[in-house]
């Protein structure tokens, strides 16, 4: 019977029961009835051998047909929901809405738009959330027909999601999208208190932050921040216009405030203590352009935008007027200032002379030592000589407890306020908690601070940690030396005894001197004695100094101290260190000269290393200067057989003609060959 006459049953069951893949290909094509029964048993048999990628590739190019028998062939019952989800995700990231819609349609269920998928991008918790990050609009309107919650996907609000990206005019486009069209609601909070506003505002992105509130994002809605996902970037939580402060953005700040954000008193109060000028300016302005007489507070914001502003009528007068700032508001000075003292602190800090004085003089009672000092050190640290000098002669404090020699280091960058302390008295001679004043003076170079010290008599005394009395205060001195000041060289060139000082100390400064490029330290080192010692690290010291000598800007400095290195040094042939002397000094004949008649040796070898021969005729930057190099090598060859053998003489010329012959620098290969022929008979032809 023939097999188109059997019934299907029979044919299915025959198809099953065929061991190889192949048979079942073959039966399939017998005949169209055959194969019309056979073939979605073929879907079925491959699809788990595939590995998937037919289905993929069907669903991604809407293959109609093919993903049909696929569907009859159980697909997915077979596959599993991966395979969905892999074609999803694609469809995400590529914006396939074709793809897209062929999944929805050919699944045999309906399709959560809302649960997480692996494979998205970090963040996206949701196939909505990672079309609209993507930006794709209509695959947004087709997951949102097919029943995808614009609100609370996965927990994720998705308008939040294109919010937290930086500005650009596509991230806008796609928050006008979400909000006129899909109608999501710019104030809607995710799960975990996050919104959309909130996140652009911690993001510091200006343009979102506008594009959000112009299209009624609550200025003064709080949220919170409760959510892993955005732990990075998302570090704090509170009322918008308290976070806009913590993140230092003046735009946003003032965008908030033009679409009516509420700007407390209290916030107001700890910008001053943060010393924010820019948001601090922003909110002093709308506080006091709301009424300043309406009530206390206000007539306190707008006192302090004066103070800010430098307004010294409009302080003056309120102050007519019978306002007195609240000093109750707080009590711990400085870290947390009074009222008072913080429009203080505003005039010291931005330099307003006559506020301060008005402001001080103003005041009834003492202001406490603390913040006394605190004013003080600021004026000092920003160079208000003046400030300065007002605040120390109109205040007192006393110095059992804080000491006017405490705020000395404030005043380290301007000689002016530095002298005004000498002047009220501080002493001088003051230890400062671990090293004296001239010490610190020393250490951080400043030579016109340390003249007036010298001036006034000031000995030389050294910390009480490690050596003390002279020694200390000599080895203090060095040490501010070779710290590569020449200024200060100058100064205690004459003070500093260096037979006192070891050797090791005198040589780690000679270093420290060539590796900062310091050839006046180093010169005035070498010149008072200091030697390299016969060790290891010193042909360090004569290439550095080669270095030197080599260069245009430097060369008679670089001469003098490559000479006087020399000088001291007694040189082996056979240390590995001295032959890597010899490699990098073929761009400079006169240290080759000096090398060589030192007696460092052209033909010095160890185990597994070239000789400075054969590695300058490889090495060589030009065949002009490995030409020279190799013509001073040869002149302090040695043919008497003393250090090396006459075989080995002829088997290294050998091998550097080899290698000129390899580079082609044909003048140095009849150099070497005419060396080799009259000096020792040498015939081969390499």
């Amino acid at each position: 019977m023939p097999l188109n006459h059997l019934p299907n049953e029979i044919l299915l069951a025959i198809a099953e029961n065929l061991r190889y893949a192949w048979d079942v290909n073959a039966l399939s094509q017998v005949n169209r009835t055959v194969h019309a029964v056979i073939d979605t048993h073929l879907y079925r048999h491959h699809l788990p051998l595939c590995r998937n990628e037919a289905t993929i590739w069907a669903f991604e190019k809407g293959d109609q047909t093919a993903s049909a028998k696929q569907l009859r062939a159980d697909a997915w019952e077979l596959l599993g929901q991966d395979i969905a989800n892999q074609v999803l995700i694609r469809a995400v990231k590529s914006g396939d809405h074709q793809a897209l819609g062929h999944v929805i349609e050919s699944l045999p269920t309906p399709l959560s738009f809302d649960t997480h998928l692996e494979g998205l991008e970090e963040g996206q918790c949701c196939l909505l959330c990672g079309a609209v990050e993507n930006g794709h609009t209509q695959l947004v309107r087709m997951m949102l027909a097919h029943g995808a919650d614009k609100s609370h996907a996965h927990g994720q609000v998705p308008l939040l999601f294109f919010s937290s990206q930086w500005y650009s005019e596509s991230s806008n486009e796609m928050i006008r999208f979400l909000i006129e069209e899909i109608g999501c609601d710019p104030n809607e909070k995710s799960q975990a208190g996050l919104t959309p506003l909130g996140l652009a505002i911690n993001q510091a992105a200006p343009e979102t932050a506008k594009t959000l509130l112009e299209y009624g994002a609550n200025p003064n809605l709080r949220f919170e921040n409760r959510d892993p996902v955005f732990s990075d970037i998302y570090q704090y939580a509170g009322f918008p216009i308290v976070v806009a402060r913590y993140t230092g953005s003046s735009e946003i700040l003032q965008l908030l405030i033009d679409h009516g954000a509420d700007a407390s008193f209290s916030d107001l109060d700890e910008e001053v203590r943060d010393f924010n000028v820019a948001t601090g300016k922003i909110l002093a302005n709308h506080l006091a352009s709301n009424g300043a007489s309406e009530g206390p507070e206000s007539r306190a914001a707008a006192f302090l935008v004066a103070v800010i502003h430098g307004k010294e009528d409009v302080v003056q007068e309120l102050l007519h007027q019978g306002f007195e700032p609240d000093e109750s508001r707080c009590a711990g000075i400085p870290a947390n200032p009074t009222l008072f003292g913080a429009e203080l602190q505003w005039a010291v800090h931005l330099g307003h002379e006559s506020l301060v004085e008005v402001l001080i003089n103003h005041r009834q009672q003492a202001l406490p030592a603390e913040f006394v000092i605190a004013i003080l050190r600021e004026a000092l640290s920003k160079g208000f000589t003046h400030i300065a000098e007002f605040v120390l002669t109109a205040c007192s404090f006393d110095q059992t407890e804080h000491r006017l020699e405490d705020v000395f280091l404030s005043a380290l960058d301007h000689i002016p306020c530095f002298e005004l302390l000498l002047k009220h008295g501080a002493d001088p001679n003051t230890n400062l908690g671990s090293k004296y004043l001239i010490e610190h003076v020393l250490m951080d170079g400043k030579i016109d601070m340390l003249q007036i010290l010298l001036d006034r008599g000031v000995p030389f005394q050294s910390s009480p940690v490690g050596k003390s009395g002279p020694a200390g205060m000599n080895d203090l001195m060095f040490s501010a030396i070779t710290r590569g000041n020449v200024g200060i060289l100058e100064l205690f060139k004459d003070k500093i005894n260096l037979p006192s000082i070891s050797a090791a100390t005198k040589e780690r400064a000679l270093r420290c001197a060539l590796e900062d490029k310091n050839l006046p330290v180093a010169l005035y080192l070498l010149r008072h004695g200091v030697q390299v010692k016969q060790t290891f690290a010193a042909p360090w010291f004569i290439k550095k100094a080669a270095l030197f000598a080599r260069s245009e800007t430097d060369s008679d400095m670089g001469h003098e101290v490559l000479d006087l290195i020399l000088h001291h040094v007694n040189i082996d042939c056979h240390d590995r260190n001295w032959r890597s002397c010899l490699w990098d000094g073929h761009g400079d004949i006169p240290f080759l000269k000096v090398l060589l008649e030192k007696g460092a040796d052209p033909l010095s070898s160890g185990p597994g290393h070239m000789t400075p021969l054969v590695h300058t005729v490889i090495c060589g930057r030009s065949h002009g200067e490995i030409l020279e190099a190799v013509r001073v090598f040869l002149g302090s060859i040695d043919l008497t057989g003393r250090n090396h053998s006459p075989t080995f003489v002829r088997d290294e010329l050998r091998q550097a003609e080899i290698k000129a012959q390899e580079t082609e620098n044909w003048k140095l290969v009849r150099l070497l060959q005419r060396f080799r022929l009259t000096e020792i008979g040498d015939t081969y032809d390499c």
